[in-house]
Parts: C-alpha cells; structure tokens; sequence
C-alpha cells in the first residue's frame, strides 16, 4: 500500500472509500522508521524480554494486554496517524490525541458507580500511557480464526453496558510494532462485517441496543469469511467500530507487539 504524503491529509480519498467499502484500512508510512523502531526497543524493555537472549519458554510470560508509561510508545501516534483517524471519520483533527482515552471511560454512570468499590478503573485508564496488546508465541497448533473462535465486536461486554449507537468509539486503530510473520498473531477481519451489523440493528433497534447483544448474535449472521494481511512494524490497521475481527494464534519464535487506541 503506497505510503501516505506527510500533511494534514496523509490518506488518499481511495483509502478513505477502501475504509468505508471494508470496514478496515491497512496504512504503512504514517509512522517514521526511527519511531517506529524505538517503540519495538521500548517494548522489549517494558516486557522485560532480552530479545537477544529470549525466553526457553514463553508460556510463562505475562503480560499481554498491558499500560505502559513509556514516551517512545506513545510516540507512535503521530500527527500523521491522528489526521489519517480524523480523515476516515470526517471529524475535527483538534479531537484526536495521541493520549488515551479508553472507552471504559464512556460506561454508563450506573455501572462506573456499581464498580468503583471493586474494580480500580487506572488499571485500564491512565492519560500517559500506551495500552499494548502484545501476543506471545505458543506451542499450540496455529488455526485460523472463525466467528466462534476469536471472532468479535470490540468493547461488547455486557458489563459495560455500551450502547451499539451512538458509538462508543469512533475508529479503533492496531499499530504493530515488529514484523510480523506467517501464523505468527496477526490480526484477521471480516471485510464489510459493518455493513451487515448496520443492517441488522437498523432492522431490530430493541434487541440491539447494547454491544453485547449485537455480539452474542455474531454466529447467526452471513459475515463470510475472515482475511488476514501481510503485516510490518509500523503499519497501522485502521478499523471501523462495527467491523468484526480477531488476533490469532502465535506459532512463531517472537511475539507480535501491538498498541490499542480508540478515539
């Protein structure tokens, strides 16, 4: 995929319309080399990993979903990367930051009250920090992933009461920070997956109110099948909020890093 130009409209507009026909968008360039390469470096540290000195056995690293305070991860988002979010949506680039908001943050004020005496919300919210969501290998046999297996809406647990409209989010985005090969955690999706949740919840608004119905009823629908790409440190996998995807099993002999981000 052709390298974005470096302004305030890195995307062409047949990236834009590939976004909206399919639900995902796949973006190298918007994320210099050099930035790029000292997150990976960064995330090795805060994983506490010696990649030249990796473990015997990585079925005992912890770790995976994670916050990290760490600058050179958070520099990944960069301007290019916010005014390519902002492109997709045709919203105002001044709403997009390179700083976290996670969408735990928009739960309902029932549920944030029911939950502060047991659940400490820093875990999975801070403003200075990139949320990783790494895959480490495993001696598992790699299959690809299915709608029942893996297959998912992003922020659909029915703790969170999320509604399906208006959205939670806005666009979801994967940056990969390592080169990441065959069977070795990539992401897979289902192209056009959000044209056929649009439908049915337009169809049935009672029943699909919330997130979590909407995912529990995945297995019904025709999504057809899941595709995976070609993915390398500094890619962005750009991705609508009603698009149904999955990671993957890891069977290589590194782990495939990752940050999250929703705006």
């Amino acid at each position: 995929m052709p390298n974005p130009s470096k302004n305030s409209s890195p995307i062409s507009e047949a990236q834009i319309e590939q976004y909206h026909r399919d639900g995902y968008l796949l973006v190298s360039g918007l994320i210099p080399g050099d930035i790029a390469a000292k997150a990976e470096a960064a995330m090795w540290r805060c994983a506490g990993i010696d990649p030249d000195n990796p473990p015997s056995s990585w079925d005992d690293v912890q770790g995976g979903i994670c916050l990290y305070n760490s600058a050179d991860l958070v520099d990944c988002f960069t301007p290019q990367c916010l005014a390519a979010a902002a492109q997709l949506t045709r919203e105002d680039p001044s709403t997009f930051s390179k700083l976290h908001r996670h969408p735990k943050t928009y739960c309902a004020p029932d549920f944030v009250a029911a939950q502060e005496a047991k659940e400490d919300v820093s875990k999975f919210f801070r403003w200075d920090c990139a949320y990783t969501i790494n895959i480490y290998p495993t001696s598992d046999e790699w299959e690809s992933p299915t709608i029942t297996s893996g297959g998912h809406l992003d922020h659909s647990l029915e703790e969170h009461y999320h509604k399906t409209f208006p959205p939670v989010f806005r666009v979801g985005a994967l940056i990969y920070l390592n080169d990441i090969d065959p069977h070795g955690g990539g992401t897979y999706v289902w192209p056009g997956s959000h044209h056929e949740l649009a439908r049915v919840v337009r169809k049935n608004p009672a029943r699909y109110e919330y997130r979590n119905r909407l995912n529990g009823d995945l297995p019904d629908l025709d999504l057809g099948d899941p595709v995976g790409m070609t993915l390398r440190r500094g890619d962005v996998l750009f991705l609508h909020h009603l698009c149904i995807h999955s990671g993957s099993k890891n069977v290589s002999n590194q782990p495939r890093f990752a940050l999250n981000m929703k705006w």
